[in-house]
């Protein structure tokens, strides 16, 4: 546009008599141009392109323009014909190229890509606001962890007056990220030799999940500042650390104390590891278990780093019970209440252990675990009770209200014995409870190890075996019937072994319509349940509030059919 523009006024001069003289009066008018004062930078971390790297950085990133306007009003904001911000920019190898689309609304867009991948997209926007949206990795210079792209924007007046600025946008290159990793657990029973298991592998591999990011990884290394030895023996004896370079790019870490060695750690540059146990190491008083955590350094091609961590956890050596005898018991045993009583109550069962090193001293009830929580028998809570008995047994007492329940009995041989000697209430339609015991095994030094003693309670149920059949006669009906002289009322009596529970109540299957098609007098036939206070049931049939029949169904098994209509 032009910054000046010049009108000419051609003048008269005209005297009294009519002489004249003419002259031109020229004014420039200063056109008026827009000024960006101010433009914020972007910046975009190609690492959040990882969606599971755990980064938190937007990849959408907006900006606005500062701008004096002038007089004209800016009417666009438009990348500089002839720039080129991405001159031998590549992604993953590929050119990159910048396509411009003039909007409807004054705004343009630039979409970068490269081999039909989409790379960015720049919006600038006539108001003066911008974005950049990060979609695609941008190939970086080696050792070079930001690039930065400088958009020539120029800003448009009404009368096409223009003001340039740079738009600078950071790329911060993407980092190789850890996004998991294999734990690894060796067990001390199973070194050849020593240990009392001797079944499992010492040797076992792990391997790190890697998102390489921009460039491929090239090393996995223990961090050069790390000392994961530190204070750790072997039979007493410190434990030292060497590192080996190896020619296939791996890192071997091998650990002895004194002579014999104790563990070699080897990390490869495919992200695999191995960790192979050797001899023993010594654990804190009453520890079962100890972890080493080794700081792996992971760099990629352009040196690039991230961290993480292979933790190793190795177990001492510890009795171990491979078998645990299942005890089942029957509540219709139970001597006096239960329906069938044939079979015994006392049941034995056995552990099956290794007992490591150290021989077990005692089999105990875990106490942080309360067994009979919610337990009832007869609706009263069951308790239980331990007692330290003088041979090393501990026996359990559960008991309601004072009855006693079941008693557990578990002995220093492995050995153990359950008794039943109460009922114990059931959930609604269970027929079995299994009541878990879990068992911690001590040795001699301390080491631990848990079962559980598994003891199903087979519910009782109340079996009924005989029922007395109804029969009424319709003529017999008081002013109707044809005959009248046999009863419309009549009692029956279920026969029934109670089992164990006891029965509370006897009641129509809600599930059951025995009057459905039912008419009376061509009236349906309805039927209403009432619930009442002694625990027994009544249910009346009408048909258009008229009395058809009434049957009541008692707490005792007694029951009793009224026809009160045809």
């Amino acid at each position: 546009g032009s910054d000046a523009l010049t009108l000419n006024f051609p003048i008269t001069a005209t005297d009294f008599d009519g002489d004249t003289s003419t002259m031109v009066l020229p004014v420039t008018i200063q056109d008026d141009v827009p000024t960006i004062e101010n433009v914020v930078p972007l910046t975009v971390d190609e690492n959040d392109l990882i969606t599971s790297g755990g980064q938190s950085n937007a990849l959408l990133v907006e900006g606005q323009f500062t701008t004096t306007q002038g007089s004209d009003g800016v009417v666009q904001y438009q990348l500089e014909t002839g720039s080129d911000p991405l001159n031998g920019l590549t992604s993953n190898g590929q050119v990159i190229t910048l396509a411009e689309v003039s909007n409807a609304d004054g705004s343009f867009t630039y979409t970068a890509t490269a081999n039909g991948n989409p790379v960015f997209t720049l919006q600038v926007n006539s108001d003066g606001s911008y974005s950049f949206e990060l979609q695609g990795a941008v190939d970086h210079a080696p050792n070079s962890d930001t690039l930065t792209l400088d958009f020539s924007i120029i800003a448009t007046d009404f009368d096409g007056d223009t003001s340039k600025i740079t738009l600078p946008v950071t790329i911060v290159d993407s980092l190789p990220v850890v996004k998991d990793f294999e734990t690894i657990s060796v067990d001390e029973d199973d070194l050849a030799g020593i240990g009392s298991d001797q079944n499992d592998p010492v040797s076992i591999d792990g391997q790190f999940t890697t998102t390489e990011g921009a460039d491929r990884v090239v090393s996995y290394q223990l961090d050069s500042n790390a000392t994961p030895v530190d204070g750790l023996t072997s039979q007493g004896v410190a434990a030292t650390m060497t590192e080996t370079a190896n020619s296939d790019g791996s890192f071997t870490y091998t650990a002895t104390a004194g002579t014999n060695p104790v563990f070699t750690l080897t990390v490869n540059p495919d992200g695999s590891y191995n960790f192979t146990l050797e001899g023993a190491i010594d654990h804190a008083a009453n520890s079962d278990s100890l972890t080493l955590n080794f700081p792996i350094t992971v760099t990629d091609f352009d040196g690039d780093t991230t961290s993480a961590v292979i933790p190793v956890t190795i177990t001492d050596d510890q009795p171990t019970i491979t078998n645990v005898e299942a005890i089942s018991v029957d509540e219709d045993d139970l001597a006096n209440i239960g329906s069938d009583q044939n079979d015994s109550l006392t049941i034995d069962g056995q552990f099956t252990t290794t007992q490591g090193s150290d021989r077990v001293v005692s089999y105990q009830l875990d106490t942080s675990v309360d067994v009979v929580a919610g337990l009832t028998s007869q609706g009263n809570p069951v308790t239980l009770i331990e007692t330290a008995n003088p041979d090393g047994s501990f026996s359990y007492v559960a008991a309601a209200d004072g009855n006693p329940v079941f008693t557990l009995v578990v002995k220093t041989d492995g050995s153990y014995n359950f008794t039943l000697e109460g009922p114990i209430d059931h959930a609604i339609n269970s027929d079995e409870l299994t009541l878990n015991f879990p068992i911690i095994a001590t040795d001699f030094d301390g080491d631990t190890t848990s079962a559980t003693i598994p003891v199903t309670i087979v519910d009782d149920k109340p079996v009924i075996t005989n029922v007395d059949a109804i029969q009424v006669d319709e003529d017999d009906l008081t002013g109707i019937g044809s005959d009248q002289s046999d009863a419309l009322s009549i009692n029956g009596q279920f026969a029934i072994t109670q089992g164990s529970d006891g029965v509370v109540s006897y009641q129509l299957d809600s599930s059951a319509d025995p009057v459905a098609g039912l008419t009376s007098h061509g009236e349906a036939v309805d039927l209403v349940e009432t619930a009442n206070v002694d625990g027994s049931f009544t249910y009346t049939a009408t048909a258009n509030g008229n009395p058809v029949f009434t049957l009541v169904v008692n707490v005792d098994g007694s029951y009793n059919f009224t026809l009160e209509g045809p």
